[in-house]
């Protein structure tokens, strides 16, 4: 490789010469052998004129000139160019305007070439069953010296790799040869240690070797399969498969021997333990171990089935049971249980009722047992307890029922119905009702409910409906305040709000409130000082008296 710097020199003649231009030439006043070095040159002429020049830069660094100078400076570059001989050349004009050209060959320079330095390290593991292809990479091959000459510049891209016998490059170069600073090898099937060795290559200039040691060792290793297992259950574990190498499994005690080969297929036993597997080969054995858990049940697994029983009978289930396993069953005093067989039994409704399914899982052979979660269900027909809403209404005054069961026991329909029923509006709405009774008089409201298991029995409530005057106290129950209300149901109603007179009792009979001559139907109440209990109200309009209970609870 050559790399030609040109001089350009005007030549500036003070008096015209027609002879001895052509014994101009450069000489060489100092040039060291090293690169980075200051060198220094100059032209002489038979003429002894002067003239002025500039070097431009080629792998020659800038160089001092001046004006009728007869010396050039320069400083010759730290990079593969300087390795190759280098011509200077010089050219002006005479004092016939004759352009002249002068040139001086300088070089090979001694570069410094420090050893290449690996990426990654000076040390690989490539186990000794891979032969697919794999790169090296070499650092930045750069100067490194602050200097305004050749910082940060590459010094060279050519390289000298020396192989081990059996390995070659992915385009099937081998032993020693020339190369970039990144190539791409194929190993061979091979147990031993070798070396891979590297020079920075300048022309005939070569730097240190840096070496590459590549072991041929297996590397770490995990197991697949799962780690929660269930006793008696079929597993499949399994590390990587390489040739030349063997493979030794240690199970959990009492689970039963296997082969050697990468993978096993085995049936769970009783316990729990570490999973290990040995592979052998390549300069020495690996190991890897996992823990793995046994249970004789799978984890999450509950009680299938509806969620009440009737009289007629409800099956339950318990899903994946291990051969080698059975069930005891248990359940509350409103169940009784009919059959059991393998995974499943049979319960009947006694009772109506809340009530619970348990199922306890035993492995006689690993000697445990397990108790699966509770199944709770409804057990028999709806458990409606009573009907809430107003003990007393006036005539054609709209009435609110509820009935109270619990919505656990899946109520599907109601049945609303009174006794007597005449003159009465039902609206029924699910486990809600609202009436309306035309009539005055003592009335039986009467609910059913039904679901799966058929029809709960009668619930009645009871109201009075008057023709006249009653209480309604709210809220009931009062914390704080209660507000009393005079409700006048007569279709002949005063043209004015009578007057009454207000009484609150206790449950001794205590006088804790007492008004007279209230002119409007509303009044209110202080509780809060109260005691929580039940208080009887007591209006008087005139000669009649009309009572009402109030709660009080903070």
């Amino acid at each position: 490789m050559k790399s030609i710097l040109i001089a350009l020199i005007i030549f500036i003649p003070f008096t015209l010469r027609l002879k001895g231009y052509s014994q101009t030439i450069i000489e060489s006043n100092t040039n060291p052998a090293q690169t980075q070095k200051q060198c220094s040159y100059y032209y002489t002429d038979a003429s002894g004129l002067s003239f002025d020049y500039w070097l431009p830069p080629s792998n020659c660094a800038t160089s001092a000139s001046g004006t009728f100078n007869l010396f050039l400076y320069a400083k010759w570059k730290n990079i593969e160019a300087s390795a190759y001989p280098s011509v200077i050349q010089a050219q002006f004009k005479n004092s016939l305007l004759q352009t002249i050209t002068v040139s001086k060959t300088v070089g090979p320079f001694t570069l410094s070439l420090p050893a290449p330095t690996f990426v990654g390290g000076t040390s690989r593991n490539i186990p000794c069953h891979v032969t697919s292809p794999f790169t090296i990479s070499l650092g930045d091959y750069k100067n490194t010296s602050n200097n305004a000459v050749d910082y940060n510049t590459i010094i060279t891209s050519t390289f000298e790799w020396t192989l081990p016998s059996g390995w070659q490059t992915n385009s099937g170069q081998t032993g020693t040869f020339v190369g970039a600073s990144s190539i791409t090898v194929i190993p061979p099937a091979s147990s031993a240690t070798v070396s891979i060795s590297v020079k920075a290559k300048a022309n005939t200039q070569k730097s240190a070797a840096a070496t590459l040691q590549i072991t041929r060792n297996l590397e770490d290793f995990s197991i697949t399969g799962s780690r929660s297992v269930v006793y008696q259950s079929n597993v499949h574990y399994e590390v990587p498969s390489y040739p030349g190498i063997s493979y030794s499994w240690q199970l959990p005690i009492d689970w039963p021997t296997v082969g050697n080969s990468n993978y096993i297929d085995v049936i769970a036993g009783c316990n729990s333990g570490n999973l290990r597997v040995t592979m052998s080969g390549c300069n020495g054995p690996k190991t890897s171990e996992t823990p793995i858990t046994t249970s004789i049940i799978a984890l999450g697994t509950t009680i299938t089935g509806y969620n009440f029983v009737c009289a007629s009978g409800t099956q339950f289930t318990v899903p994946g049971l291990a051969p080698g396993t059975n069930i005891t069953w248990n359940a509350s005093s409103n169940l009784t249980l009919s059959s059991a067989l393998s995974n499943y039994c049979t319960y009947t409704a006694n009772s109506n009722g809340s009530g619970w399914i348990e199922a306890t899982i035993n492995a006689p052979a690993c000697g445990t047992s397990v108790t699966l979660p509770r199944k709770t269900v409804w057990v028999g027909t709806p458990d409606a307890s009573s009907i809430s809403g107003p003990a007393t209404i006036g005539k054609n005054q709209p009435a609110s029922f509820t009935a109270q069961l619990s919505l656990d026991s899946y109520p599907d329909s109601y049945y609303w119905t009174t006794s007597p029923s005449s003159g009465v509006t039902i609206y029924p709405d699910g486990r809600y009702a609202s009436m309306s009774f035309a009539n005055s008089g003592t009335y039986q409201v009467v609910m059913r409910a039904h679901n799966s298991c058929g029809w709960c029995d009668y619930v009645i409530a009871y109201i009075n409906v008057l023709d006249g005057y009653y209480l309604v106290v709210s809220p009931n129950p009062a914390t704080t305040e209660a507000t009393i209300e005079l409700v006048n149901t007569s279709k002949e109603k005063d043209s004015k709000e009578p007057e009454w007179d207000l009484d609150v009792y206790d449950s001794f009979q205590g006088l804790k409130e007492k008004k007279t001559k209230l002119k409007t139907a509303e009044t209110k109440i202080n509780t809060s000082g109260w005691k929580d209990g039940v208080y009887v109200i007591r209006a008087t309009v005139g000669d009649k008296v009309f009572t009402e209970k109030m709660m009080v609870k903070h």
